[in-house]
């Protein structure tokens, strides 16, 4: 028996090894003797395997998420619409800062209170089928085991065979749903949870402050802040100074207009930022905050201002490759407000009729097919025209011989 290995290495019969055990497989049980069985002269032998199974192997994990329900947006809606905002807004004037700091911590309080955060933990072995009510019927199968009911035991089984067999057809649905709708995205991804395929570490959540700091001075190593003369500094008191900014454009933004593109339009995945205003929120509510976030965007654009909590981000490192070894192995991704984004929608939709440069790109687009001047697509990927530079007296060129 060349290719098998033998496993027993205890004394079966008083000093002597008698009882044996072979497989193909090297190192794969313990051999542990234990004391005789009745009037039997030959010991037990207690093999345990090596082998560990992936749930004992693996630690247990945890996942928040807020469980959003028709019934959730419906109570967020009636807690908005009774909701004074006057009373949270005239106490702070013009400070927009405050403002924004009050309607931001009012909301998400507000969230917090009928959407409130649940902690699951998670298991290596757990399948995407298995939901809340397979898992109780599977303890109430070895709860009737531990008691050593068998009618309540039988009963228990047959119940979860049909849940089961409806949990799994379920989430075949599911998965065939998001083929039909083109949502390959997902589909991998259940296809990885479901087969355990290229499971990505958590690398960039590892460490602390020091790795955090490390990763601060490595994104910011651009950002150098210039140095002014002592000669700049005493002229800059002549240079003219900026005008006002222009309230018309804060008129046109009325209550009465219809909420953003973003807002009916958003990805509810996205994570939220550093103001925790989720996209689900502002998409659920957008009839109801309406109205406050109107005044908000009146005010930053009369007063000229953004609010620090719109502006600030949140930067996390993903690994670009599945182990990476450097700084330079991850990208960074940065979280912003979304009610930013919002505002931002908004004053696109009003300045894009106002901006001229879209007919002067027009003219280069014509210039270029009146003088043959072709682009080589398959290399080019973008053509960038910058109008803000200033005029250079430059020399004209010559392209093929059209001036």
């Amino acid at each position: 028996l060349t290719a098998f290995h033998q496993y027993v290495d205890c004394p079966t019969r008083k000093n002597r090894t008698i009882d044996l055990l072979y497989a193909n497989v090297k190192d794969a049980y313990t051999a542990t003797p234990l004391p005789p069985l009745g009037k039997s002269d030959h010991n037990l032998v207690h093999l345990q395997p090596q082998y560990k199974p992936r749930v004992r192997t693996q630690p247990v994990t945890t996942r928040s998420f807020r469980k959003w329900s028709p019934g959730a947006e419906a109570a967020l809606r009636d807690c908005f619409e009774s909701t004074e905002w006057s009373v949270l807004q005239e106490p702070y004037g013009e400070d927009i800062e405050g403002i924004t700091h009050c309607m931001t911590d009012y909301m998400n309080f507000c969230m917090d209170v009928v959407v409130p955060v649940k902690t699951v933990r998670c298991f290596a072995n757990n399948r995407p089928w298995i939901t809340s009510s397979v898992k109780g019927l599977l303890n109430k199968k070895k709860r009737a085991f531990k008691d050593n009911n068998q009618e309540e035991l039988r009963s228990a089984q047959r119940e979860l065979k049909v849940h089961l067999r409806e949990a799994k057809e379920s989430y075949r649905r599911k998965v065939e749903q998001k083929l039909r709708e083109n949502n390959m995205r997902e589909v991998w991804s259940g296809m990885k949870t479901i087969t355990g395929y290229m499971q990505r570490t958590d690398s960039a959540t590892d460490g602390d402050v020091e790795r955090a700091n490390e990763f601060n001075n490595f994104y910011n190593r651009f950002d150098c802040p210039v140095q002014v003369s002592a000669a700049s500094a005493d002229t800059s008191s002549s240079l003219p100074l900026a005008s006002a900014p222009d309230t018309s454009v804060s008129d046109c933004l009325d209550i009465n207009t219809p909420p953003s593109p973003f807002v009916i339009h958003a990805h509810l995945p996205q994570a939220a930022g550093p103001d925790r205003v989720r996209p689900r929120l502002l998409k659920s509510c957008a009839a109801e905050l309406g109205a406050p976030l109107q005044h908000i965007f009146n005010l930053s654009l009369r007063l000229g201002r953004v609010p620090t909590l719109w502006k600030t981000s949140g930067l996390v490192p993903v690994p670009k490759k599945e182990r990476p070894s450097g700084l330079n192995d991850f990208r960074p991704v940065a979280l912003t407000s979304h009610v930013m984004k919002t505002l931002e929608r908004l004053l696109l939709h009003l300045l894009r009729p106002q901006v001229e440069y879209r007919n002067l790109v027009g003219d280069v687009v014509a210039w270029c097919h009146r003088n043959k001047l072709l682009l080589n697509t398959s290399k080019m990927k973008e053509m960038v025209v910058d109008f803000c530079r200033p005029d250079h007296s430059h020399s004209q060129s010559l392209l093929r011989g059209w001036k």
